[in-house]
């Protein structure tokens, strides 16, 4: 189905084309732009991109491009396909994936040009990082997706109702790390914060557990329910985990 989607996309119909998901990283976009980068004489100048002054279109305006004619068209060429990968891996977490140093971040529905910030320097799309449940991660932690994005199925949560409302929470949690991270503002980093210490809470709520105890630490041991894989959980809303799964850094509902 995918291969009959990418060839509707080629043929580059007016209004008709498919928004393709999938989660991982392809680095070729990247070692393009390290190229380029070095042809131009550094990052810097490789110029900016965004949305331009038509609120009613979703398409990219690249300005102050470095290089000739021919060197600005292989920049712009590696930039979308960057920021196809970026917008494949949204798509393909159904929300749960977005990205750093892009402002509000992509649109699903409108396709990899409905990023929503202006003028974004071309260096940052280089140096873009997943925000994967709500946490930044490297960017090959795309290429181990079920050890940081784990399916609340594997979670032990067997309900179907249940399985969507942990996958919205995870979701709402990128998306408040995203408004967060691209705020400068004090007030409006504490109110997101306070959303993603919340969400936290609801996502803990809803792994099954079969005991819970407190042994006088401060943290709560919880048990999970269908593999028996004990969870510390400090208070903060921290998980830490002993060796028999991830590490407290690496735990997606940490």
């Amino acid at each position: 189905m995918n291969a009959i989607k990418l060839f509707i996309n080629d043929l580059n119909i007016p209004g008709l084309n498919f928004e393709i998901g999938r989660v991982g990283y392809d680095s070729s976009s990247d070692e393009n732009l390290t190229t380029q980068a070095k042809v131009v004489g550094g990052a810097e100048n490789l110029g900016t991109v965004g949305q331009g002054a038509n609120p009613f279109t979703n398409e990219l305006v690249f300005k102050d491009m470095g290089g000739d004619e021919t060197q600005q068209k292989l920049t712009e060429e590696a930039v979308r396909n960057r920021l196809k990968m970026m917008f494949a891996n949204v798509v393909g977490s159904g929300g749960r994936i977005q990205w750093t140093n892009i402002g509000d971040g992509f649109q699903i529905g409108k396709g990899y040009e409905s990023i929503l910030k202006t003028g974004i320097p071309i260096a940052d799309i280089m140096s873009s990082q997943p925000i994967i449940d709500g946490k930044v991660r490297n960017i090959e932690d795309l290429n181990n997706i079920d050890k940081f994005m784990p399916s609340a199925q594997n979670l032990g949560i067997t309900s179907e109702v249940l399985q969507k409302e942990f996958n919205k929470n995870a979701a709402l949690l990128t998306q408040a790390k995203q408004m967060m991270t691209a705020s400068s503002l004090p007030a409006t980093k504490e109110f997101y914060g306070e959303n993603i210490d919340a969400l936290k809470t609801r996502q803990l709520a809803l792994v099954p557990t079969v005991s819970a105890s407190n042994d006088g630490s401060g943290a709560l041991n919880v048990v999970n329910a269908n593999d028996n894989k004990s969870i510390v959980m400090n208070q903060g809303g921290e998980i830490q985990s002993p060796t028999n799964v991830y590490s407290r850094e690496e735990t997606a509902i940490s």
